[in-house]
This record gives C-alpha cells, sequence and structure tokens, in this order.
C-alpha cells in the first residue's frame, strides 16, 4: 500500500509543515507560501476568502453602493455658452443662399391680463318639482366639457384654453385667490333636461406679455426661466383667433372639418390640420406645421356599414360587430321628456345581433323590435332586414341600425399599420407646396 493510502486511512489529511503548509484543525487550509511574484499572502486574507465563500453559499454577495448624489455635487455645470467663431471673421467666402423657414415673426401690444383657474365639481338635474335636484354621474372628460359654458356665460373679453384656464383682461367680479363656488344653469347637451353645475373659480396669478420681450433682450436668459406662461397665453390666443373654420382638437391643433381622404374599407378619415406655437428666439416667433391624422368614419350607421359591406351587410354581423367596437352613437331625437320636448341619447357599440330588426324579439313584450319602435315611438323603420345594434354591455338592449348616427373625431379600429401607410401617403406633399399651405393657413390666422 502507497504512503498516500495510509494516511487517508489513518484519519484526515494534513499538509507537511516543511514545504510550507502548516498543519490546521479542521478541512479548512490557509497558505502562507510565497507566490510566483514573490509575495506572502496574510492570514487575514484567508479569512476574507473564507468569508466570501461562505456567503456565496447563502446569499449573493452585497456590492458597495455609488451615492449618485455624492457624484452629481462634484460636477461643475458651465452656464455660459461659448459659439465658435466664424473662420472667414464675417462671412465673406461663399455665395448667399435664401432659405425659407416654416415660423413667422409675431408682434403684439404689451398687456397684463389675468389667469384663472376653473373645475367642474357636479352637475345636477333640475326635477318638475320646485328646489328638487339629483345629481348625474358623468366621466371627467365630459365634467370638463361643461366649462366650456360657463366661459361662454363670462364677458366677451376672455380667452378659454379648452381646460381649466381662463385668461381676462380686467378682473372677474367677485373672484379673488380664494376659490369661489358657484352655481349657474347650463344647457343639456341632448336637449332633455334643465341641468345645474356647479363649479370652483379662482384667480391664479398675473400674467404679462413683456416678460416674453424681456426674456428676448436679456443675454444671460436660459430655458430654465422661459417665461412658459406668458408662452401659454400667445398660444391660447392665436388658436381662439384661428379656429372659426377648423375644429379644434387637442391643445394646439387645429384640423379642417372635410377630410382630404376616405379609406371606406378601413372605416377611416385622414383630416389636415395645423399646428402652431409660439417660440422665443433672437425674436418672437411663430412655428408653424401640418400634421395629418385618422378618425373613424361619421354618419348615418346603417349608410356606413352599406358603403363598406354593400348587400352582403346583412350576412356579415359579426365582422360589423369587430368593426364597431367600442364606437359612439347618438340616436335620432325622438325620445320625449314629461314636458313634450324632444331628445336624444348616446350609446356605445356592444356588438351586432344575428337576427334583422323584424325578426329580433323582445322577450318581455313578446314583438319584434321594429314593431316596438313602431308601437312606442311611432317610427316605421325603412330597412327593418338590417341587424340591430347592442347598446348596453350587460343587458339585451338593441337598437335598429338606421336610428344611430357615428359621432365624428373618434379614433379608429383600424390597424396602426393601415392608418400609419394612409397617413404618410397624405403628409408626403413637396416642400413648396407645404409652403404654400402653411402661408395660407397665416394668412387666414392673422386676418
Amino acid at each position: 500500500m502507497s504512503e498516500r493510502s495510509r494516511v487517508n486511512n489513518s484519519g484526515p489529511l494534513k499538509k507537511p509543515a516543511e514545504r510550507g503548509y502548516p498543519a490546521s484543525s479542521g478541512s479548512v487550509w490557509s497558505s502562507n507560501t510565497p507566490s510566483e511574484r514573490g509575495d506572502i499572502p496574510s492570514s487575514s486574507e484567508g479569512e476574507i476568502a473564507s468569508e466570501a465563500a461562505r456567503q456565496k453559499k447563502s446569499h449573493p454577495v452585497q456590492k458597495a453602493v455609488y451615492d449618485i448624489s455624492t457624484g452629481i455635487s462634484k460636477l461643475n455645470i458651465q452656464k455660459t455658452l461659448r459659439i465658435p467663431n466664424r473662420p472667414d471673421q464675417g462671412g465673406t467666402i461663399g455665395k448667399k443662399v435664401k432659405v425659407t423657414s416654416n415660423c413667422w415673426d409675431l408682434t403684439f401690444h404689451h398687456r397684463t391680463v389675468y389667469l384663472y383657474f376653473v373645475e367642474a365639481n357636479s352637475v345636477h338635474r333640475l326635477e318638475a318639482k320646485e328646489g328638487s335636484k339629483t345629481e348625474i354621474r358623468m366621466p371627467p372628460k365630459e365634467l370638463r366639457s361643461l366649462i366650456q359654458q360657463v366661459a361662454d356665460s363670462l364677458p366677451d373679453t376672455i380667452i378659454y384654453d379648452g381646460g381649466h384656464a381662463i385668461y381676462s383682461e380686467d378682473p372677474l367680479p367677485g373672484v379673488t385667490t380664494d376659490p369661489v363656488e358657484r352655481e349657474i344653469e347650463i344647457k343639456e347637451p341632448f336637449g332633455r333636461d334643465r341641468l345645474l353645475l356647479k363649479y370652483r373659480i379662482m384667480e391664479v396669478q398675473k400674467v404679462s406679455t413683456s416678460d416674453i420681450s424681456h426674456f428676448i433682450t436679456n443675454p444671460k436668459a436660459t430655458s430654465m426661466n422661459m417665461p412658459q406662461e406668458c408662452i401659454r397665453l400667445l398660444d391660447c390666443i392665436l388658436k381662439t383667433v384661428s379656429k372659426q373654420s377648423f375644429v379644434s382638437l387637442g391643445r394646439s391643433a387645429l384640423f379642417q372639418q372635410t377630410p382630404i381622404k376616405v379609406v371606406m374599407d378601413k372605416l377611416f378619415t385622414i383630416h389636415k390640420g395645423f399646428i402652431s406655437s409660439v417660440r422665443p428666439q433672437w425674436k418672437i416667433r411663430v412655428n408653424l406645421d401640418m400634421t395629418c391624422k385618422a378618425y373613424f368614419v361619421s354618419g348615418n350607421l346603417a349608410d356606413v356599414m352599406y358603403s363598406k359591406y354593400g348587400d352582403d351587410m346583412v350576412r356579415c354581423s359579426t365582422q360589423m360587430a369587430y368593426d364597431l367596437r367600442k364606437i359612439r352613437v347618438e340616436t335620432d331625437k325622438f325620445y320625449k321628456s314629461d314636458d313634450g320636448r324632444a331628445y336624444s341619447r348616446r350609446f356605445t357599440v356592444h356588438g351586432i345581433s344575428s337576427l334583422p330588426a323584424d325578426r329580433l324579439m323582445i322577450e318581455e313584450l313578446n314583438q319584434s323590435v321594429a314593431e316596438y319602435f313602431k308601437r312606442h315611438h311611432h317610427i316605421t323603420l325603412k330597412y327593418p332586414e338590417l341587424p340591430c345594434v347592442k347598446v348596453d354591455q350587460k343587458r339585451e338592449v338593441y337598437m335598429p341600425m338606421e336610428l344611430l348616427n357615428i359621432l365624428p373625431y373618434q379614433a379608429p379600429n383600424a390597424s396602426k399599420a393601415d392608418i400609419a401607410s394612409e397617413v404618410i401617403r397624405c403628409a408626403a406633399i413637396r416642400p413648396q407646396e407645404r409652403f404654400r399651405e402653411l402661408e395660407n393657413f397665416a394668412n387666414n390666422m392673422l386676418k
């Protein structure tokens, strides 16, 4: 038997001391022999290695965390902008080139206006009984749209940005920096009821148009101290004076009411619009640009579906339900209020029936949808062979397709690839034609 085997059988293996391996208890060895470079590791390094090995088995090694705030505090930010000198000291080499940009100079009188914040709190339906009212629950977007009627009730000198801001050259009576709760009777969008809107209004600050003039003349001005409120005021003024022949969709874009292209097989239209923004440069300028956006086709629902499917629309209820998913529609004014006034209602499309209106039965009344509208609303359907539209997500409530109208300016349900390709085709025009369109818009805006 070899010497190695005898040692293993006799007990745990121990390295000979004369070779630089001192005997140690247990199975962990520590080495103090010189390395190839001649350095001798200390015993503490062996303990660190053992500790790292144990830590690796139990959980990952925790690395040191770098404090980013300490690093940022050491940065030295240079605020001064150094523009390199021209190589010819004045521009005498080469030839002159005329460059046309989509920016127009803007001049205005210095005025100080008041900025007010308006917020709609709740809306109530006024009942026939004196003093009786019922609160109506509305989505935030629809509730915010009622602020337009508050702005219409104020003097004509005010400017409303379409959101929560109202600008007025003269102070509004009774409104201070403390919030004021007010009530106003407004018109119901569908003409059904009398509504009472409760809103809150307060003065926020004064905005002076001279701030932007001081900004561009200040040599030490930076983008950090740009007068944003003054820029918003000028943008709001430009949008207000130029939206007579356009539709305002969003904060800055104005779109033409007539589409430039109708893609009926995909059920969307493309409208051309313009975007204006005030930009303080070496002087105050207005940047104008064109944009194109797709919207769902509007109009009578039966006519729109017939334009796509033709005579096959009776057999395409599944495809029509996919095309019309989550689309908002409005009925004709055939509903009657208690005092005899006609009004309409709005619904969301949740599906299409597989049966036509003259065969789709209302189980509670044991009559078809076509017969129901003839008896209760005195409406004889022109196309009773068409399917009906499901207008309630939980209940089986259906409306005839010919009595519904698709609301305009809704997001289309077509694929993003189809929409993007058509928008690119409409937006790809020659620069000369593009600048001609922008110039015409600028002339109409400043009339």
